[in-house]
């Protein structure tokens, strides 16, 4: 954030990421709102849709980490007020702002951090830019949920930015379905055509990739 000091647990990970790699980070994953609200069967926003993904992107993400990418979560983490659009979730500090047990493990290996945000785009307020500036990733892949919230607020973001060796894994990402509401379907596949056309990110299914 421009005008502000850096926090001394990023400035951390940046340096310890940047010695473990020597400076070669081919690839930073963006995990997206991977979070007990929208994951467990008792979250605020709970979808189906998004816990399908949760398997693959697990496997996914332990492979990546051993090729050696590096991992940010990036979850919200509101106060009481921040959100009118939605159903009140994922406030700072409750179980419901949690990144789910599933992905636990991640949280205590190097090259993985957790960046908080207010906002749909997780550039806004927080460190990201900067974390990612000094990484120089050869590719930010992303995954998450939701496809039509903050993947694509968050793709927009990086890409406004001045970041444009973005990819999003089709698989790895998911939205909400409320019937005669939010038509999940729908608001996934609009996204995506979004993303590629208006954003020129590469959409790329797990079985394809290849680095």
């Amino acid at each position: 954030m421009i005008g502000s000091i850096i926090p001394d647990n990023i400035t951390e990970f940046i340096r310890k990421t940047l010695i473990s790699t020597g400076g070669d980070i081919k690839e930073v994953i963006l995990i997206i709102d991977m979070i007990n609200d929208f994951l467990h069967e008792k979250g605020t926003l709970y979808s189906e849709r998004h816990k399908a993904i949760v398997p693959e992107m697990k496997n996914f993400l332990e492979r990546k980490y051993k090729e050696g990418a590096v991992l940010i979560f990036c979850c919200d983490a509101h106060i009481k007020g921040d959100e009118t659009r939605y159903p009140e979730h994922a406030i700072g500090g409750t179980w419901g702002a949690e990144i789910i047990d599933e992905f636990k493990d991640f949280l205590r290996k190097e090259r993985v951090i957790t960046i908080s945000k207010r906002n749909p785009d997780a550039f806004l307020g927080t460190f990201l830019q900067t974390v990612l500036e000094f990484l120089k990733p050869s590719i930010i892949t992303v995954t998450g949920v939701c496809t039509d919230i903050c993947d694509k607020a968050t793709i927009q973001g990086a890409v406004y930015r001045g970041f444009n060796n973005i990819r999003l894994i089709t698989d790895l990402v998911a939205t909400f379905h409320i019937p005669g509401i939010h038509d999940g379907e729908l608001s996934h596949k609009m996204a995506l055509e979004e993303i590629k056309n208006a954003l020129a990110v590469e959409l790329i299914q797990i079985h394809n990739i290849q680095v």
